[in-house]
C-alpha cells in the first residue's frame, strides 16, 4: 500500500505524494526553504533509500540544491546527500561547480558499493558504460586512466556523453556524424572511450541470454563512431573490435552495424581497412568450418 500522508518531521508540513513517490516540486512551490525544511527533506530521502525505494526526480533534487544555496546555509554534507540521491536514480547533475565537485565524487564513492548486479533496482542503479566513462569504475570494472578524473576532464566527459546518448535511432546518429568530430579531436575523450571499450571487451550490456542482448545500444555506437573519426585511433579501433569477436554477443550483427556507420563516416581508407578485416574474419571462419567438415 502506498503512503497516504507524509509530513516533514520538525515542522509537520504536508509533503504531497503519489503512492511512494514524493512530489518535491509541489512541496518546494509551497514553502520558503529553511535549514530545518532541508534537513527534513533529506532525512526522508535517506529513509526511502534505506527501504529500497526510488528517489525523487533528479530535476527536482537539482531544484532543491539551487534553492538551498540561495535560501539556506547548506553544508557540504547536504550537497553530497543531494548528489547521492541524484546518482542513485542513474542520473548525474546537469551542472556541477568546481567547488561542489569533491562532494559529487564523495557521493559516487558512497554509492559505489551498491552498484552490483544483485542490488534492488529502485535502491541504486547506474549504467555501466556511463559510470565507467564519467567516474572510472563500477562493480568489478575499473579504468586504467586516472580516477576520479580532474574536474575539467569530468566536464568534458559529460559533454561527450550527452552527445553519445542523445539519439533515438541509428539513422539519426549516422546523419549527424559531424557532431562527433569535436570529441574525436579530444585526446582525453578518445583515450577514455578506448579504455571503457577495452575493460568491458566491447560488451555494453550484461545478460546471461545472448538473444536478449541489445546490439542497438546507441551510446556504444556513439563512442565507437568517435574513435573511428580519430585519425590516430581509427585502424586500431577496427583491430580491437575484431579481436573481441568471441566475446561480443551477436557479433556478425555488430559487424553489419559497424559497416553501416563506416559508410556514414565516408572515409575511403577506413572503408578499405574494414573490408580487409571483415574478409579476413570470414576466411578464418570458412577455414575452421572446412576443417571440421573434412574430419
Amino acid at each position: 500500500m502506498g503512503i497516504k500522508s507524509l509530513r516533514l518531521r520538525r515542522s509537520n508540513i504536508f509533503y504531497p505524494t503519489n503512492g511512494d513517490m514524493r512530489n518535491l516540486h509541489g512541496l518546494l512551490s509551497d514553502i520558503v526553504l529553511t535549514d530545518e525544511y532541508l534537513e527534513d527533506i533529506l532525512e526522508i530521502e535517506d529513509s526511502f533509500y534505506s527501504n529500497s525505494k526510488q528517489a525523487v526526480w533528479p530535476n527536482d533534487l537539482e531544484s532543491l540544491l539551487k534553492r538551498a544555496k540561495k535560501e539556506t546555509k547548506i553544508s557540504t554534507k547536504s550537497i553530497e546527500k543531494i548528489f547521492f540521491h541524484i546518482l542513485r536514480n542513474g542520473s548525474t547533475p546537469r551542472t556541477v561547480t568546481k567547488a561542489d565537485y569533491p562532494a559529487l565524487i564523495s557521493a559516487y564513492e558512497r554509492l559505489f558499493p551498491e552498484l552490483k548486479e544483485e542490488t534492488v533496482l529502485h535502491k541504486a542503479y547506474f549504467d555501466t558504460y556511463q559510470a565507467l566513462f564519467l567516474f572510472g569504475k563500477i562493480g568489478a570494472f575499473q579504468l586504467s586512466e586516472k580516477n576520479p578524473p580532474e574536474y575539467d576532464d569530468y566536464i568534458e566527459f559529460t559533454k561527450a556523453w550527452s552527445q553519445f546518448n542523445k539519439y533515438l535511432h541509428m539513422g539519426g546518429m549516422a546523419a549527424k556524424i559531424d557532431r562527433f568530430l569535436p570529441f574525436a579531436s579530444s585526446e582525453i575523450v578518445v583515450a577514455r572511450i578506448a579504455d571503457v571499450l577495452r575493460v568491458t571487451n566491447h560488451q555494453h550490456m550484461r545478460t546471461k541470454d545472448p538473444s536478449h542482448y541489445n546490439y542497438t545500444q546507441l551510446y556504444y555506437w556513439g563512442m565507437l563512431i568517435t574513435l573511428l573519426l580519430s585519425k590516430e585511433r581509427r585502424f586500431k579501433t577496427i583491430d580491437e573490435f575484431f579481436s573481441f569477436s568471441k566475446s561480443i554477443p551477436l557479433f556478425e550483427t555488430h559487424v553489419d552495424r559497424l559497416g553501416f556507420f563506416i559508410d556514414a563516416i565516408n572515409d575511403l581508407e577506413l572503408k578499405k581497412y574494414f573490408q580487409i578485416k571483415k574478409k579476413a574474419k570470414s576466411n578464418l571462419i570458412n577455414r575452421i568450418f572446412d576443417s571440421f567438415t573434412k574430419k
